[in-house]
């Protein structure tokens, strides 16, 4: 979930539906790159205040999700200890931005032109 993307999140509840997602994982910006990547983050260490116009977002499409009957998870809009890792790579992927998939969040930043076998 990003600054410049949060107002899709319903919108990615109602394709989840139409293509038979059976659950939903939305993540923060979590791996840092770039500036831009800083400036669209919805929360950072420094600025704890989510913005109420956010929030309205996400539950706009947990509300949608509910409806559907697909679990939603949110990841959480303040900082918090998590211990594992709540995505199953053999189920599941993730989608960067710029339309990137992968198994898992920690790979999709990965440049593989650097992995030779």
């Amino acid at each position: 979930m990003m600054k410049k993307n949060i107002n899709e999140l319903s919108l990615i509840v109602d394709l989840a539906y139409e293509v038979g997602i059976e659950h939903i994982l939305a993540k923060n910006v979590g791996l840092i790159l770039k500036k831009v990547d800083e400036e669209q983050r919805l929360f950072s260490c420094n600025d704890r205040a989510v913005p109420k116009e956010v929030i309205e977002h996400i539950e706009k499409a947990k509300s949608k999700a509910k409806s559907y009957n697909i679990p939603l998870n949110v990841s959480p809009l303040e900082l918090k200890p998590v211990p594992i890792c709540i995505a199953l790579p053999v189920e599941s992927c993730y989608f960067t931005w710029d339309g990137y998939v992968s198994p898992c969040d920690s790979l999709a930043h990965l440049d593989l032109s650097l992995i030779h076998i």
